[in-house]
């Protein structure tokens, strides 16, 4: 687990909050749930969530969120306490926390849920966070060419794509027959390299723009020559050796022979 998310009804709560570690015996916790009240430890022994991710931490080291009143908000990664629990239809003001063990997965669910409160109406408001990383993401710079998008869009752009790019919320600098495009920390969808920035230029030109093409008839792969001669090879050698060749469309999973009485090596 990279990340874990916690949703909390900040006016049940009283800030500022501490991520810190917790003695095993510390204060007494209740389940968001309501299925187990005890400590620490006891919340990671008989909570079903706590059975599951209790795991992911070093035996004996409990880490939880606390409150200026000491109470606790959650066990991270594990499990949310009822102090803060979200009403459904009752909770207008959210706390989210967000922690992990890599620093790209906790932004890029920062930013993603970002977008999504903003998509419901609600305003943001950033924690003032001490002691941890900056939460403030940096632009990634890619290179795209004029040639890439010609041959994946199909046609020339017009002027050029960083005025495309840039309706994107792209940075962009033309330079020659290629751009150099930084692209915001918050498209985290961006994975793919320049196949999903020049994507994006073609939704930006409008897809009506982009010229019909005849999608050309796919064909089977051949194998180079050599590993062809290494292919042949191994086979009549094992074949030699008296093992049987089995060619099948079927894969499955080793699991569903480990009943079997049959045990094959190879």
């Amino acid at each position: 687990m990279k990340a874990a998310i916690g949703l909390h009804d900040l006016s049940k709560v009283s800030p500022p909050f501490t991520y810190r570690g917790l003695r095993p015996d510390e204060t007494v916790f209740t389940t968001y749930d309501g299925s187990v009240t005890g400590t620490p430890e006891s919340v990671v022994r008989e909570h079903e969530k706590g059975r599951q991710y209790g795991g992911l931490l070093p035996p004996g080291v409990y880490l939880g969120i606390v409150d200026s009143t000491g109470g606790i908000l959650s066990l991270p990664p594990m499990v949310n306490g009822s102090k803060s629990r979200v009403d459904e239809g009752g909770t207008r003001e959210f706390f989210i926390d967000i922690t992990g063990t890599e620093d790209k997965a906790v932004k890029d669910a920062m930013h993603l849920l970002a977008f999504f409160f903003l998509s419901l109406g609600y305003s943001l408001e950033r924690c003032k966070v001490s002691g941890g990383s900056s939460l403030a993401g940096s632009f990634r710079e890619m290179e795209v060419s004029g040639r890439e998008v010609k041959r994946i869009i199909g046609t020339e752009v017009n002027g050029g794509v960083c005025g495309l790019l840039r309706r994107f919320g792209y940075r962009c600098e033309e330079h020659g027959n290629s751009a150099q495009v930084g692209v915001p920390p918050w498209r985290v969808d961006v994975m793919g390299g320049p196949v999903d920035i020049i994507e994006d230029v073609a939704k930006s030109m409008g897809y009506d723009s982009v010229p019909e093409t005849v999608i050309m008839t796919g064909h089977f792969g051949n194998p180079q020559p050599p590993q062809a001669m290494d292919d042949r090879m191994l086979r009549e050698l094992m074949v030699s050796l008296g093992y049987q060749e089995v060619m099948t469309f079927v894969v499955t999973s080793q699991s569903l022979y480990s009943g079997r009485s049959y045990r094959g090596r190879c």
